[in-house]
């Protein structure tokens, strides 16, 4: 659950989650609330991750310096492409801190992310990838030969710009 508690009860529920050996606690407490998500990062040794809801790389800056996060979690769809994606990642290298591609739409957002990410130093750790929708997956639709996993990992495409072309006439059946 994101965005879900307050300082004092992410604390407390982090350190439950750190007798389990999870492996980071993401979006704690209210966006915005860098105050509270610092709270929350120097009282635990558990890995603090936010920012699926910070568009520019001010904000993810914010988001190191005054919430001590351990773990910037930038969405290429929604944060400007994959240019402010690499100004947002010049900034987290300045501090070292590490980068999850937040990603809950396949077709053209992972294999714009899956790009980010294969080109991109601090991105440590496997970017997230909606294996199991439980809704229809429409970004599967919108492109030609979508990017699948195959034995649980996803390859860039070797074609020119993303790497895959949009399916134009599955757009027009989607259009409003």
């Amino acid at each position: 659950v994101t965005n879900a508690y307050t300082a004092a009860q992410a604390i407390k529920v982090g350190r439950k989650l750190e007798e389990l050996d999870v492996f980071f606690m993401e979006e704690p407490v209210t966006v915005y609330d860098y105050r509270g998500l610092a709270q929350v990062a120097d009282a635990l040794d558990m890995r603090i991750a936010a920012g699926e809801q910070q568009f520019t790389r001010l904000e993810f800056y914010r988001l190191i310096v005054e919430g001590h996060v351990d773990i910037i979690q930038p969405n290429v769809i929604i944060c400007g492409g994959i240019t402010e994606m690499r100004k947002i990642a010049a900034v987290a290298s300045i501090f070292d801190t590490s980068i999850v591609s937040h990603n809950t739409l396949n077709g053209l957002p992972t294999t714009a992310a899956l790009h980010f990410w294969v080109a991109t130093h601090n991105v440590r750790y496997p970017q997230e990838y909606d294996y199991n929708a439980s809704r229809p997956d429409h970004g599967l639709l919108m492109v030609q030969d979508p990017v699948l996993p195959k034995n649980g990992f996803l390859t860039p495409p070797d074609k020119p710009g993303l790497g895959v072309e949009l399916n134009r006439a599955q757009l027009k059946k989607m259009a409003v």
